[in-house]
């Protein structure tokens, strides 16, 4: 939330805005991109924010025959683990500011913990949870510094957020979402995978 707006919580700002500006962060398997063209045939003002090092199959110009998108949808100059420590918190401030709400995935509970600014939906899809929290983690020298901060912010920000959206999922998946979720809401309600009424066009039915 804006920093005028820090003491409030999600739901209060989503009961006291007709339109509240929501950013979602990340789109591992276009869910985001659904996610916000539902939300924007809604009446939400939602925005679809790319990570740097996103991978390109969830680009949605890989999920769409339309062009419309190109609006709403901002590519970041961060997000990957590798370049976390040099990442200013200023630059993700600078971008999340506009935002009221802001909905994300992957390393977006790190993110925004470096900005001082809490993420208030977390929709994990595994390897946030998993790799994003592990400290025992193999990898190039000069990337653990930046994954080993990047995980002790994802430890912080998690149990901090103000609601946890996951799926009913495996005794395993549910006993790390206990660990984590601290007192945020559980929301279990599955996620649109496909923005159906694209499909539902004369266009594209012949």
């Amino acid at each position: 939330m804006k920093r005028s707006a820090q003491k409030q919580s999600f739901k209060s700002v989503i009961r006291g805005s007709n339109s509240p500006k929501v950013a979602l962060l990340g789109n591992m398997n276009n869910n985001h991109f659904a996610l916000a063209r539902f939300l924007r045939d809604r009446g939400i003002d939602a925005s679809l924010l790319l990570y740097d090092d996103q991978i390109e199959h969830f680009h949605p110009k890989c999920d769409t025959f339309e062009t419309d998108y190109m609006r709403w949808t901002h590519q970041l100059t961060w997000g990957a683990v590798k370049r976390f420590l040099s990442t200013s918190p200023s630059c993700i401030k600078e971008d999340l500011e506009p935002y009221d709400v802001i909905i994300g995935n992957g390393p977006a509970p790190a993110f925004c913990e470096k900005a001082c600014r809490r993420l208030d939906v977390f929709i994990p899809f595994g390897g946030d949870l998993w790799d994003l929290t592990a400290f025992n983690r193999l990898m190039a020298p000069h990337i653990l510094p930046h994954y080993w901060a990047m995980v002790y912010y994802q430890r912080k920000a998690i149990p901090r957020v103000e609601v946890f959206h996951m799926h009913g999922n495996s005794n395993m998946f549910e006993e790390r979402a206990n660990h984590f979720q601290g007192n945020a809401v559980r929301w279990t309600e599955g996620l649109p995978m496909v923005y159906s009424p694209e499909y539902n066009t004369p266009i594209y039915a012949k």
